[in-house]
């Protein structure tokens, strides 16, 4: 039997469609993951993930064309029957709208084609988030010390 709450649950966890340069997207990826993101490709998918033992937080690139992906953001459960999917999907949708607010800092909001949520997460205080994302982007990488 299918979980119908569990359908509708993971339909709030956002999307987007971006044009942007893989470069920039991986940049934005370490910026939301960490720097010790992994990159996996699968068939047309490019998939950041970050190096963690339980359920590892990802951010989802599909190619649609050159240079346009749609993204999302799933976590890998690790758990068979984890009763925290609610949570992982909330958690999910907050790392979407923190790797939105990236690409925006970095290429500006044109490059966002479309973005679209059910919900907005209630944690992420994006003026906030914005400053920080400011002084991450501005920092110097560990290769230019």
């Amino acid at each position: 039997m299918v979980d119908v709450t569990r359908i509708e649950e993971l339909k709030k966890r956002g999307e987007l469609v971006v044009e942007a340069p893989l470069e920039v997207l991986r940049e934005a990826a370490k910026i939301t993951l960490g720097v010790s993101v992994k990159e996996i490709r699968e068939d047309n998918k490019i998939i950041f993930t970050y190096d963690s033992p339980v359920c590892p937080p990802r951010i989802i690139l599909t190619e649609i064309e050159p240079g346009k992906y749609h993204v999302i953001s799933s976590n890998k459960c690790s758990i068979p029957d984890c009763p925290y999917w609610e949570s992982c999907a909330r958690s999910d949708t907050e790392r979407l709208r923190i790797f939105e607010i990236v690409i925006k800092k970095l290429l500006g909001e044109k490059k966002i084609l479309e973005s679209r949520y059910e919900w907005l997460p209630e944690r992420v205080r994006e003026e906030e988030l914005e400053k920080l994302i400011d002084r991450m982007i501005r920092r110097p990488k560990p290769e230019e010390l």
